[in-house]
């Protein structure tokens, strides 16, 4: 799984940098399906928006959020809801359609987008989710390249990707992007201190329904849904997005066949009787692998010790029930986060 890489507009940094990467830009935008103006500024930007390529896991060229307000009159858009609320909240929107690009005033434009994604990131996002029944867990991993302080907050929204609906009055029948839940809540969960170089991990689980939306529930319109995340400060009067990302499915970092920078890989996946663990040692720091089941119970811990070059771990799993684990990797200050599937 690769990388998605994000950053923000203005961020102040003492000392060195030793390395930056590309940002995904994040455009939000608060709309009605009962609101004139909304129609005709939605009707101009989509086509930009979608020659993006938005909300297409790794080769996303921008995410999209929609926020579906309650007014003008009728005000009685079903996308509408307390979690969208409590955005328009945060940014003090007093009127539609109002956007907003990386938390900053938003002008509708491809050259808008052009500028804010060449805009260098000190911070790296992985995100990605795994789907049981209704029930979505999403794994991320935060990594900055540059002390990047406090007061940060991340953000898991999801989305319906597309859905039809001709119950409004200013002539939209057809929606693309729109928000339905914030995870871990509307206003996000606190991000401790981000330090250069040190990962951190977060994760968030949630059962969603699907039915026909009402007003101020979180009903998805269909199971098309889109999985963004970005990181904002909320502190000091800044609103500045530093990062997005659009997850993937799958597990996080390690996926069957598949492996990140870290160098981890594990196979088989799901499992069975067993699976193999391997990962790139770096000779000085202990190896700390730790499973967890899906409700956060140890399951097995072990330090390896200090291990060097390309390292292979069998690990039994015939005697884990079935199910879904986390399998986490510490070799240091570096982490790494996955989902295990146990077959029986």
């Amino acid at each position: 799984m690769k990388h998605i890489y994000t950053t923000f507009f203005a961020l102040a940094i003492a000392g060195s940098v030793s390395a930056q990467t590309q940002r995904l830009t994040l455009v939000e935008g608060f709309t009605s399906n009962t609101c004139g103006p909304c129609a005709g500024w939605n009707n101009s930007y989509s086509p930009i928006l979608e020659a993006n390529n938005p909300n297409e896991g790794n080769t996303a060229g921008v995410a999209v959020l929609k926020y579906q307000m309650d007014w003008p009159s009728p005000g009685n858009d079903p996308s509408n809801n307390n979690d969208a609320d409590s955005r328009r909240s945060f940014y003090g929107v007093t009127g539609i359609p109002d956007w907003k690009i990386d938390g900053e005033p938003n002008g509708g434009t491809q050259a808008e987008i052009d500028a804010a994604n060449m805009v260098d990131s000190y911070l790296e996002i992985d995100a990605a989710y795994t789907l049981t029944g209704t029930t979505i867990d999403v794994e991320l991993e935060f990594t900055p390249l540059a002390d990047l302080g406090n007061g940060h907050y991340y953000f898991i929204a999801l989305a319906n990707k597309s859905y039809t609906y001709t119950g409004g009055t200013n002539g939209e029948t057809s929606f693309k992007h729109v928000f339905r839940k914030m995870l871990p809540n509307a206003a996000g969960g606190w991000l401790a201190s981000l330090d250069s170089g040190v990962t951190v991990t977060k994760s968030e689980s949630y059962t969603f329904t699907v039915g026909t939306p009402t007003q101020n529930d979180n009903n998805f319109w269909n199971a098309d849904f889109e999985v963004v995340v970005f990181v904002q400060k909320k502190t000091g009067g800044s609103s500045d997005v530093l990062n997005a990302a659009v997850a993937t499915e799958g597990a996080l970092g390690i996926a069957d066949g598949d492996s990140d920078d870290f160098g981890i890989l594990l196979y088989p996946n799901p499992a069975n009787e067993q699976t193999n663990l391997v990962f790139e040692g770096n000779g000085s720091d202990d190896v700390i692998v730790t499973v967890y089941d899906n409700v956060g119970k140890l399951v097995s811990s072990q330090n390896y010790g200090s291990l060097s070059g390309k390292q292979t771990i069998n690990m039994t799993t015939s005697d884990m029930e079935a199910g879904m684990y986390h399998v986490n990797i510490q070799i240091g200050n570096r982490k790494a986060n996955s989902t295990l599937v146990v077959n029986k």
